[in-house]
């Protein structure tokens, strides 16, 4: 699979998991017992009683990106108050569910698998787990979720069908009809979400708020700052030349703008200010992996520049985080391309190589020489299987080491020669769960190979 951002650059997405106590608990922890698939935020959002949901979304309002709820229910109440402004999904119950639910009341509960009334689930659910199971299915009363019910009412199906005598036990899907019952004195069993059903709904809304991302256009602002060339026996070039000087960078950023659909407006005495969205920067960096404009600058007009791009929901926050990428790009060199996103630093290397355009030098030979042998390590692991085909070229120094038959030390400097030279460029450090060096991950730059 081919996402649209590099590895540890992709949009943070908040999801809240709207839900009774309980099951808002046992959904965080399925969530961390798996990787995660996105760089999501998991709030807790649970409650005691259902009436309880519109409030707990108006205090979320504007602090999510996605909400998911533990069942339909609470996801009705906040659709019906109209409480919902991101996008929201429930988790289904599976029939393995329904067959935990029962196995436990036969293990535990003296009862009648053919005798008991079940809600929420639909007939046709009803139907199919129980030919599964091989069990008739003619004694059991169903109440399918209908959108507006109370739990109050669900609870009172349950009790008439206790009353009428024919029925030995309740299964219920929602926490409050189950203490009502229990309060009543009926045997019931309550039907829990399972940990794969959970993690499925979790990527489904992750991947919901990933999009509500792109759909709500975060702004990108771009903060170009350059250092005016020298003129002998002057300190400072005078007001007439920085201003003749300008106006030709002026048109080369207008028209590499185009192609970031980004408007362009003088910043201060040495630089221009660039708006956009996120997803014209993207498109405009091949998905974030090649800088624009800064190596054509320094090829046409003899001056080298830094960007800091910044990426947030309003242009103030953007700007705030392009000044941060400013200085990650200064540091990078004497030209440099650096993107800020929330936490997340991403420094693209230049789409043109190396400012000098004499004859490659040894450093660059080797560097080259270099890279073939980890690429043709990299596709030997590929063939037997070991590494995925979807991006093959993403390493860290421990692999570089195993590739090159080197020890970790020797890895890191190879793949800071390697750094220098343009080939590969380092994704943002992971953010380590115990002390020590943070993991760092690079892409080799495979294209250059072929240039």
């Amino acid at each position: 699979m081919t996402h649209p951002y590099p590895i540890g650059f992709r949009p943070r997405v908040r999801i809240a998991v709207v839900g009774p106590d309980d099951l808002v608990e046992n959904s965080i922890l399925a969530q961390h017992r798996k990787p995660q698939e996105f760089d999501w935020q998991l709030l807790a959002a649970g409650y005691r009683e259902e009436q309880q949901v519109p409030e707990i979304l108006r205090r979320l309002a504007g602090k999510i990106d996605a909400c998911l709820f533990t069942g339909p229910l609470p996801y009705d109440i906040a659709r019906r108050a109209d409480v919902l402004d991101v996008p929201a999904t429930f988790v289904p119950l599976s029939d393995a569910a329904l067959y935990r639910a029962l196995l436990g009341g036969v293990m535990n509960e003296s009862f009648e698998l053919s005798k008991v009334s079940i809600d929420t689930l639909s007939e046709q659910e009803i139907e199919e787990a129980y030919a599964e199971l091989d069990v008739p299915v003619g004694g059991v009363r169903s109440h399918p979720y209908r959108a507006g019910e109370t739990a109050s009412e669900v609870a009172d199906f349950h009790l008439a069908c206790w009353q009428s005598g024919q029925l030995t036990a309740a299964v219920t899907c929602i926490r409050s009809v189950w203490q009502l019952l229990r309060e009543a004195g009926v045997p019931a069993l309550r039907v829990l979400p399972t940990q794969a059903s959970v993690r499925a709904a979790l990527r489904t809304v992750g991947l919901m708020g990933m999009g509500s991302h792109l759909a709500d256009a975060q702004i990108a602002v771009a903060r170009v700052d350059y250092s005016l060339p020298k003129i002998a026996g002057q300190e400072r070039p005078g007001l007439y030349w920085r201003e003749e000087f300008r106006l030709p960078l002026h048109q080369l950023v207008l028209s590499e703008a185009g192609r970031l659909d980004a408007a362009v407006q003088p910043f201060g005495d040495r630089g221009f200010l660039l708006v956009t969205t996120m997803g014209a920067l993207a498109s405009g960096t091949g998905g974030f992996r090649t800088a624009p404009f800064v190596d054509r600058i320094s090829r046409e007009l003899g001056v080298d520049v830094h960007v800091g791009v910044g990426i947030a929901r309003g242009v103030a926050e953007a700007a705030q985080r392009a000044e941060a990428a400013l200085i990650r790009a200064r540091e990078s060199g004497t030209r440099g391309f650096a993107v800020a996103s929330g936490e997340s630093f991403l420094v693209l290397p230049d789409s043109g190589g190396p400012s000098s355009s004499g004859p490659a030098s040894k450093q660059r030979e080797d560097a080259l020489q270099l890279m073939h042998r980890i690429v043709a390590a990299l596709g030997a692991d590929r063939d037997r299987g070991q590494r995925t085909p979807d991006d093959p070229y993403v390493v860290d120094t421990e692999e570089v080491a195993e590739a090159l038959g080197t020890t970790p030390r020797t890895a890191r400097r190879n793949l800071q020669l390697l750094s220098d030279e343009g080939l590969v460029w380092p994704l943002p450090s992971d953010r380590a769960p115990q002390p020590g060096r943070p993991r760092r991950r690079y892409r080799l730059m495979v294209e250059r190979l072929s240039e």
